[in-house]
């Protein structure tokens, strides 16, 4: 049986892996992904030689180093993927230093004589404390870095709004919760199997069936959901709807805009924020809030209000919010602004997320559009789509949140006012 299931996880291993390798362009995240399903399939390579030739291989490198690797690939893998500025560097590797010390100790030190071999692990002889030093290092990597992976996804998605101007299930990661709760519970479980066998003295439960069926559903999620999974940042710049690249190229002497509505200091609440253009409206609704977060920044009053000049100008004459993915890394490098420039900008000084800012511009010109006769002959979907937004749920829902009313609604009060303004005339 356990021959089996060890060929069907290599096979998918290197399966997903191939598919990561004819990627064109392979962002850090795919790189991580490579490198943990090609871990995945050697320790099952290993495993499967140990079970047809036990003469030649020793399994305790397998079953007792090799997943000390695992926990630093989830982590690195949902780091990257949740971080646009992350790039695989040299400190990265040292996540991977206790496994690198542990096997030097193993091969150099210990050799032979150390087995992981849970029978035999509580044996009361002179490399008692050796076991226990690598079952607690083995223990700790697994807890620790799941713990760290959902808090980086906990984080990430608290922070969302600040960096994307869509939401979809592919952006919210909800997948690599259950990668990481699948990557818990397998080892949960494979430590519980392993403390039965350690205090009964024999092996009650095969640990090693356990960790192979756990680490094969795992090899299959992690490529099924990572090859799915599109890049959510990009670093490349921007695109208008002809395909070229959008730069501002927007200096701070020349670009600033001084109007009384994009004033810095000038707060009004949303409340008086006129719907039937696409202005930026600063608000006290965040601003406040965020003040203390920038304080530190070392960003003037002067280069706040050029940055928010600059982005007015942007945005109404190259309409970058008409791309349905964008996002801030986008626009700061359109603008040629630090990214969390302007994010301060955004939260302390305009009063919104990006989210809410980019989609603001967006609801208003699907409103226009719909007021619009040329465009009578589209459905509202098709209208949403042209505006910016990528699915119908999120439409609606920011629609109605930013107006009071669905899209249908307001589609039908506006031809009804048009007709009560037809028949008075």
């Amino acid at each position: 049986m356990i021959s089996a299931i060890l060929y069907i996880g290599i096979a998918q291993c290197l399966f997903a892996a191939i598919l990561v390798l004819t990627k064109k362009k392979k962002f850090p995240p795919d790189k991580v992904l490579l490198a943990w399903l090609l871990t995945i399939a050697f320790k099952f390579l290993l495993f499967l030689l140990n079970e047809e030739h036990k003469e030649f291989f020793n399994i305790q490198f397998s079953a007792g180093l090799i997943p000390l690797t695992f926990g630093p690939f989830l982590y690195l893998y949902t780091k990257f993927l949740t971080n646009e500025e992350a790039k695989l560097r040299a400190k990265h590797f040292l996540h991977f230093g206790p496994f690198l010390v542990l096997t030097i100790l193993y091969f150099f030190v210990f050799g032979d004589s150390l087995s992981f071999d849970e029978s035999v692990f509580l044996n009361h002889d002179h490399l008692l404390w050796a076991r226990i030093i690598y079952a607690i290092s083995y223990f700790t990597s697994i807890l620790i870095y799941t713990i760290f992976t959902f808090t980086i996804l906990k984080n990430y998605r608290k922070q969302i709004r600040d960096t994307l101007s869509y939401e979809t299930g592919k952006s919210k990661l909800f997948w690599l919760n259950y990668i990481a709760l699948l990557f818990g519970t397998t080892f949960l479980i494979y430590f519980i199997v392993g403390g039965i066998n350690a205090v009964s003295f024999k092996h009650v439960i095969e640990s090693n069936i356990v960790s192979s069926i756990g680490l094969t559903l795992l090899a299959f999620s992690v490529s099924y959901f990572g090859l799915r999974q599109p890049t959510i940042f990009r670093i490349d710049n921007i695109k208008n709807e002809d395909n070229t690249i959008l730069n501002a190229g927007l200096s701070i002497e020349d670009n600033y805009i001084d109007t009384p509505i994009h004033r810095v200091g000038q707060m009004m609440s949303k409340q008086d924020h006129p719907q039937n253009d696409n202005s930026i409206i600063p608000s006290t609704e965040k601003g406040i809030i965020e003040e203390e977060r920038y304080k530190k920044s070392g960003l003037k009053e002067e280069e706040i209000k050029v940055i928010i000049g600059n982005l007015q100008k942007y945005m109404i004459e190259e309409r970058p919010y008409l791309i349905a993915e964008l996002t801030i890394q986008d626009l700061s490098t359109a603008l040629n602004i630090n990214k969390h420039h302007l994010t301060q900008v955004l939260n302390n000084n305009i009063g919104k997320n990006f989210f809410n800012y980019i989609n603001e511009y967006r609801i208003e010109a699907v409103k226009k559009k719909i007021a619009d006769k040329k465009f009578a002959h589209l459905t509202l979907l098709a209208i949403a789509y042209d505006c910016g937004f990528n699915s119908k749920s999120s439409f609606n829902n920011i629609f109605k949140q930013y107006t009071g009313v669905t899209p249908s609604e307001y589609k039908k009060e506006l031809q009804e006012n048009e007709m009560n303004a037809e028949s008075n005339t």
